[in-house]
């Protein structure tokens, strides 16, 4: 019997105040999400998406993906580039 080696959902956060700036909708799928991204980041200077294996690791590595209040990104800091650097 086989068995899954990944068995959750895939969940996509986003800022709905970046996609207003965009004037862009919330991508219904993941190849409109990969679409979509250049324009995304050119119309707001954001990323529209990060790989999965980058919130791994921070988790691997207890970093912050969400400040203390859980209203902001943490994981732009110097732990979590040397984290994805050593890849």
């Amino acid at each position: 019997m086989p068995f899954p080696w990944y068995a959750s959902p895939d969940i996509m956060f986003y800022n709905k105040d970046l996609f207003e700036k965009a004037g862009m909708e919330v991508p219904k799928t993941f190849n409109d999400a990969l679409k979509e991204s250049k324009e995304f980041y050119d119309k707001t200077g954001a990323y529209l998406f990060q790989p999965d294996e980058f919130f791994n690791i921070l988790f691997e590595e207890n970093l912050p993906v969400l400040n203390k209040e859980g209203t902001a990104a943490a994981f732009n800091t110097p732990g979590s580039c040397r984290a994805v650097k050593e890849l």
